[in-house]
């Protein structure tokens, strides 16, 4: 079981503005599965790529990640993940894409000649290899978005979680990053959430689908 969570409850704020985001969430995912999330603003969607991510923490509940009990032990299971989320804040504006992406990978302890392999591989999968020497800051939000992707993926992590992964793309790059993470969970055994508001991509991806509302998921 690659993704386990059971009976999990989030809430934000305290007293009268107290918001119950996730309410009794329980989810299991083979490896090798492709899983598409939707629902409404609101619905708790990314709060709930957080919490695999190990970036916040649930009131009640479980999860696990690749077997690794998430809550007890999440640095641990924040290897097994690579996050794709808001790239307008988590980026050095006057580093360029090369060594912003370097420095992310360097962190999680990837570096020398496999680093160099693993982001040609995405410069080119993600057509970037123009921009590789480009100041963040000088980037489209397209390329940015695509910087994201890469830096989610730079680790090769067996667990992908994507929070509207092709926002800002154009329709052709968005067929080809669809592909490649169909590609990379069929042939490599990974996991992969993908939270979308586009039905086209979600029906390109395929794969299990499931729809937040109210902090309910349902299948």
């Amino acid at each position: 079981m690659s993704i386990c969570v059971v009976d999990v409850h989030k809430s934000f704020g305290s007293g009268s503005d107290r918001k119950e985001v996730l309410r009794g969430v329980d989810l299991k995912i083979n490896s090798g599965s492709m899983y598409v999330l939707t629902g409404p603003n609101g619905s708790g969607k990314t709060t709930l790529l957080k919490l695999l991510a190990t970036l916040v923490v649930p009131e009640r509940g479980a999860i696990s990640i690749n077997g690794c009990d998430a809550l007890k032990h999440p640095v641990k299971a924040r290897r097994f993940t690579g996050l794709v989320y808001d790239a307008e804040r988590s980026f050095y504006q006057m580093l360029t894409a090369e060594e912003n992406i370097s420095f992310y990978a360097r962190m999680a302890g990837v570096d020398g000649a496999l680093l160099g392999e693993r982001f040609d591989l995405l410069c080119n999968v993600l057509n970037i290899s123009s921009f590789r020497d480009t100041k963040f800051g000088h980037c489209s939000s397209g390329v940015r978005q695509k910087l994201a992707i890469a830096r989610a993926l730079i680790t090769d992590p067996p667990v992908i979680l994507s929070d509207e992964p092709t926002r800002s793309i154009d329709e052709a790059s968005k067929a080809e990053i669809c592909n490649y993470l169909k590609t990379i969970v069929s042939s490599g055994g990974k996991t992969c959430i993908v939270v979308t508001h586009d039905r086209a991509e979600a029906l390109a991806l395929g794969g299990r689908a499931g729809f937040l509302e109210e902090g309910k998921l349902k299948e």
